[in-house]
């Protein structure tokens, strides 16, 4: 019986830190950027590419 909750209790251990690294993450990634995919930069193109330099390579 000893031995049995051992495994029991590695296996709950192993399956928790799964869902922490891989699932848990993507939940908090979800709720807390939500807007991190949305590339909404097209606007600032030209202001952009107006305020840079040319750098030339020789």
């Amino acid at each position: 019986m000893k031995n049995i909750l051992k495994y029991v209790a590695i296996g709950a251990l192993g399956i928790g830190l799964f869902f922490d690294k891989y699932l848990g993450r993507w939940i908090v990634n979800m709720i807390d950027n939500p807007d991190t995919r949305i590339n909404n930069g097209k606007p600032y193109i030209q202001t952009y590419s107006k305020n840079c330099d040319t750098i030339r390579l020789s």
